[in-house]
């Protein structure tokens, strides 16, 4: 990831966050649209995962100048996801609820750069976390 897709994501990422936890809402809005079958893989209340989510997405777009330290926490996130039984094929969906969800928050802010930084960011995670699944 470069510096300016860095802080692509840190500034759009503080905007949709200044508003609440409305993405987290609309991205399991969005999965679950998406793949009604994901549903079974989250037991926690939607409002306490959706807060969860947020968080999780606010620690990595803000710690993006030690990418390192970064994937090394998305590795530990495979890990763990190893464990919950998440199929590899929900990556893609997960992917594509994001996006999906970062557009309807950000409107008239998101535009093809952006949309290709937060993609670069999900791959590199994702990367990471299938990585971390294998152990």
């Amino acid at each position: 990831m470069n510096s300016n897709q860095i802080s692509l994501i840190k500034s759009t990422w503080g905007e949709v966050i200044s508003s609440g936890d409305s993405v987290g809402q609309s991205f399991y809005t969005i999965l679950f649209e998406k793949d009604p079958g994901l549903k079974k893989y989250f037991t926690t209340d939607p409002i306490e995962q959706a807060r969860k989510f947020t968080s999780m997405i606010t620690f990595f777009a803000f710690k993006l100048d030690n990418l390192e330290y970064v994937i090394s926490e998305a590795r530990e996130l495979g890990r763990r996801h190893k464990f919950y039984k998440t199929p590899e094929s929900a990556y893609k969906t997960v992917q594509n609820a994001l996006i999906a969800a970062l557009a309807e928050n950000l409107r008239d802010k998101w535009d093809a750069e952006t949309e290709q930084a937060w993609n670069q960011l999900y791959l590199t995670l994702q990367s990471a976390m299938l990585e971390g699944a294998l152990v």
